[in-house]
Parts: C-alpha cells; sequence; structure tokens
C-alpha cells in the first residue's frame, strides 16, 4: 500500500506544480486557470459569451479533427502506460484495433487526464461545474475521453462522477452520451497482488493480470 500511496501522492503532486501545461494554465484542481476564472466571472455576470469564444480559440487546438476525434492505433495508446510502467517501447505489429479519442494524447495533463477530468477533481465547484457543461456543450465526443497514464488508465468522467456519489452530475454525463462500457484497468484498480502481474497485448485495450489473486471481492 505504501508504493501506491507514493505514485498517488506523486501524480497529485504533479497534477499541482506543472504549471507550464497547456491543460493547467486553463483550469486546474484548485479551480483557477484561465478558463476557470472566465467561468467564475460568467457566473457572476451570467453572461457567457466571452466564456464560450475563449473555450473555442483554446480547446480546438487541442483535439484531434476540430473536436470531431480520431480512431488511433490501440499499440500507439497503450504504448505510453506500457512504457511508463516498463521504461520500455512496446514492440509489436500492428493489430488493426482501433479506439476512439478526441483529446490530443500529446497535450494532456501530467497523468493523462484532459480539462474535463480537471473539472473533476477540483471537486466541481459551481464555476468549474459551470465549465465542464460548457465543454461537453461546445466539444461533445470529449465526455468519453479518459486517462491514459498506468496509475489510472481508462478512467472518464463518468466514473469520476459515480465516485463521487453525484447523482446529478452522473444524469448530465449520461444524458450527453457519456459511454458506460468504458473500463478502468489502471494499476490504481488492480488488486495488490496482482499489480506485479500486469502486462500488455497489442489487440486489446485492457491490462492482462494472473488469474492468481487471494481477493474475495
Amino acid at each position: 500500500m505504501g508504493n501506491e500511496s507514493s505514485t498517488v501522492t506523486a501524480g497529485i503532486r504533479d497534477q499541482v506544480d506543472s504549471r507550464n501545461n497547456v491543460v493547467y494554465k486553463l483550469g486546474d484542481v484548485t479551480g483557477n486557470g484561465e478558463l476557470a476564472l472566465l467561468a467564475r466571472e460568467a457566473l457572476r455576470s451570467n453572461d457567457f459569451r466571452l466564456l464560450d469564444e475563449k473555450i473555442r480559440e483554446k480547446i480546438r487546438p487541442l483535439l484531434y479533427n476540430d473536436g470531431e476525434g480520431m480512431l488511433l492505433p490501440i499499440e500507439s495508446i497503450i504504448a505510453l502506460r506500457h512504457k511508463e510502467r516498463t521504461g520500455s517501447e512496446l514492440n509489436v505489429p500492428p493489430s488493426g484495433v482501433r479506439k476512439a479519442v478526441t483529446w490530443r494524447i500529446d497535450k494532456r495533463g501530467t497523468v493523462g487526464e484532459t480539462l474535463l477530468h480537471v473539472c473533476f477533481l477540483s471537486g466541481l465547484p459551481e464555476h468549474m461545474k459551470l465549465l465542464a457543461k460548457r465543454l461537453v456543450a461546445m466539444f461533445p465526443k470529449i465526455i468519453n475521453d479518459f486517462y491514459l497514464c498506468d496509475e489510472y488508465y481508462g478512467e472518464s468522467v463518468l466514473h469520476m462522477g459515480i465516485c463521487s456519489e453525484n447523482p446529478e452530475i452522473v444524469r448530465y454525463l449520461l444524458s450527453h452520451g457519456a459511454d458506460v462500457s468504458q473500463r478502468c484497468c489502471g494499476n490504481f484498480f488492480t488488486c495488490d497482488d496482482q499489480k506485479g502481474t500486469r502486462t500488455d497485448a497489442a489487440d486489446q485495450e485492457i491490462v492482462l493480470l494472473s488469474k492468481s489473486t487471494t481477493y474475495n471481492g
């Protein structure tokens, strides 16, 4: 548990400390950042025009195909978590399996999250809830983007809404197309005695694990 706690703490520290990251300049876990502050002002004035304009200006370059997304080879996605976990490249032939991704993988937060994830990480105070909803309104497909890092791989904002026991936001996400079949398979979600057995295969997204575990469920 000590190693797990250290990994999680390091990830949180990276999110706070990486002020030069393009995502955190727009919004961070403290509820600050350029778009976060504009959302706070929009709440005060009830005028969303400047916020919406800046979202279009700042977010579109961070997305594939202006927000329409792209089908990426699955091996190019899992190669990121594989290198993070093992320190080596995932050298496998193309599998033909593809995964829909909207937020560019090279424009993410330090643990592979999007600005929409960051809104949820902030605890969704009113201005960050507004920012999240305006992001989804203008770029609907980002609702199904997921964490890329090995620790939290696969986690979407729907998972985060469920874990925070927030029925209002869960209802909102489901009504706006959140994918209920997206699976979390990061190290954080793995039984302790299976963590050391995590491996990747080129033809599937889910991490392979030993079937032997002392977890009783």
